[in-house]
């Protein structure tokens, strides 16, 4: 009798085992390479009213036209983040407002032969429902396409915001990965506002 007892508790032991060894093998997630665990995306909603007081100096109806944060892997120096403003004013010109990871900040107007604010191209509007940069590239290191690049596909990458061109949809959030030639990286979308896929 001793010996059935033991025979069945040694069988749930075995059984309860199998159960969380299993489980753990279903639940497992994508481990993020210790590289892009160490980069710091900067917080675009927590920069953008200074940036945006910085461009009403250029125009009062500064409106913003895009981002690009740099995505630099185990870097402290350089420009992280780069904002591009149109004006109704100022129809042949474009501000960049460029933010450095010291904290300065610096301006530059791009003057164009042809009018760069003509209507036909949105802005990004500003909501409480528009996702922070640091929520979008926490969504994109979800994707096991993007763990899959190495270091170095990553030394040119970019987070950029930018209106979107699909009817219904404000913006996108899109992570440009895969080297240093334009003609070699590959695109990632995500709708800006609710975080979903894009294809």
């Amino acid at each position: 009798m001793k010996l059935y007892y033991k025979n069945m508790l040694l069988g749930f032991v075995i059984v309860t085992i199998c159960l969380l060894v299993s489980c753990q093998i279903g639940s497992k997630t994508t481990t993020v390479p210790e590289y892009l665990e160490e980069v710091e995306i900067p917080s675009f909603l927590a920069l953008y009213p200074e940036l945006h007081h910085e461009a009403e100096k250029w125009s009062a109806d500064a409106q913003l036209d895009s981002i690009i944060i740099e995505v630099l892997p185990g870097v402290d120096t350089g420009i992280y983040v780069s904002m591009f403003f149109r004006s109704s004013s100022h129809v042949y010109e474009t501000l960049i407002i460029y933010y450095r990871a010291d904290g300065s900040i610096t301006t530059d107007i791009v003057e164009h032969q042809h009018p760069v604010f003509d209507g036909t191209r949105g802005v990004i509007e500003l909501s409480e429902q528009i996702l922070d940069s640091v929520d979008a590239w926490d969504i994109f290191l979800g994707y096991p396409e993007v763990l899959s690049y190495s270091a170095k596909a990553f030394g040119c990458a970019e987070l950029i915001l930018v209106p979107s061109k699909i009817e219904g949809q404000v913006a996108v959030w899109r992570l440009s990965v895969g080297g240093c030639d334009a003609s070699e990286r590959e695109f990632f979308e995500i709708d800006a506002y609710t975080g979903e896929h894009l294809e």
